[in-house]
């Protein structure tokens, strides 16, 4: 929408004298120019002739507007909008490509007598992200490097089109709105390497809650897409009563009861209960298997082929981890270590035989040198 069907403005421009009658579609042109240079200059006059009548008759926004943005401009590599992340060319060298841009405009055609407008696709690169700031409210320009969409657009037999990237057009109008850009990017085309195909990329599911600039720009939520959080125990929701974690099994009155945390997965033997199901005093015992050698467990007196009436099944460890098995990582390390400790005396050994060769074949190099100065002396 431009500025003034938004705010309400409206522009009168006197063509200049002697204008071709018989040739409209320059006319009109030469109008879309001079609006578009000189707008900002007759939007302040304006401003303030209405501002110099009543102070109330133009809203604060076009106030502000019309003093023009800061003259300071933040520049961005990186942009979140519209459902998408915006890169920069420069910083877009990764693994994944975020610096395509797509933009559907409105083309003015111009002939002798007709004036016609239709709208197009505009592909390109994005090459710098601007800020404008006027004081109330911040606009995102994006600076890009578009394609000749002329004689560097094309469509194939599929209906897939084709962009010749190195073939660059509308150098005079870089810029378009933030708002307005769609992300696309560019696979190369196998049988013309000179050509890309650009596919478009679908937003993510995310309502920028941030970007003021327009809202019909926030992302559509598709709805094969599942949007809610999946349904959780309530348990796993951060539950601040610790009854989830108390143990049913533990008869124990006298004593605290077992309490189990995510975060602290092993408790103290000391707030342990030392009672097992049946309410009776548990003996700790150590284990003399291979997988589990010198780990204690804790075993109920009735478990024992000696006690007398029903047998019962508690037991439960009380090393967190089995203290044999640090004993025979430890016996590994110390092999691992020995072993190291060989192969550097062997090393070493070896190297001090190479010096004595080393030695040895100097010695006879000499020898040999000498000799062969003899002889050519005598001769």
């Amino acid at each position: 929408m431009a500025f003034d069907q938004r705010y309400g403005t409206r522009r009168y421009i006197n063509f200049p004298p002697g204008g071709d009658d018989k040739h409209p579609g320059k006319r009109q042109a030469w109008l879309e120019k001079e609006h578009s240079t000189t707008f900002g200059h007759w939007l302040r006059n304006k401003v303030e002739s209405e501002l110099s009548i009543s102070n109330e008759s133009v809203s604060e926004t076009v106030k502000w507007i019309s003093h023009g943005a800061r003259r300071i401009v933040n520049k961005y590599d990186v942009y979140d909008i519209n459902g998408y992340t915006f890169r920069t060319k420069i910083r877009d060298g990764r693994i994944h490509q975020n610096s395509g841009v797509c933009v559907q405009a409105t083309e003015m055609h111009i002939s002798k007598e007709v004036v016609t407008y239709g709208k197009n696709f505009y592909y390109g690169v994005l090459r710098e992200i601007w800020v404008l700031d006027y004081h109330i409210k911040k606009i995102p320009l994006f600076m890009c490097d578009w394609v000749d969409s002329r004689n560097g657009v094309k469509q194939d037999g599929l209906g897939y089109t084709l962009v010749e990237l190195n073939r660059l057009g509308h150098k005079d109008d870089p810029f378009i709105l933030a708002s307005q850009a769609r992300q696309v990017f560019y696979v190369k085309d196998q049988l013309d390497k000179k050509m890309s195909i650009v596919l478009m990329t679908p937003p993510k599911n995310y309502r920028d809650l941030y970007d003021d600039i327009n809202e019909d720009f926030s992302t559509v939520i598709f709805p094969h897409n599942d949007n809610i959080l999946p349904p959780v125990d309530p348990r796993d929701l951060g539950n601040e009563s610790r009854d989830d974690y108390f143990r049913q099994d533990c008869v124990c009155k006298e004593r605290g009861l077992i309490m189990m945390s995510s975060s602290n997965s092993y408790s103290s033997n000391q707030n342990r209960c030392d009672l097992c199901y049946c309410g009776l005093p548990a003996r700790i015992r150590t284990s003399n298997t291979l997988d589990n050698p010198g780990r204690r467990f804790r075993v109920c007196h009735k478990s024992s082929s000696l006690s007398s009436g029903p047998k019962c099944s508690f037991w439960e460890w009380i090393d967190h981890e089995p203290v044999g098995m640090k004993i025979k990582i430890q016996k590994e390390v110390d092999v691992v270590k020995t072993d190291l400790q060989n192969c550097m005396s062997t090393v070493e050994d070896l190297r001090k035989e190479v010096h004595v060769i080393r030695g040895k074949l100097y010695n006879v190099i000499i020898v040999l040198v000498i000799f062969f100065v003899f002889y050519l002396m005598k001769n």
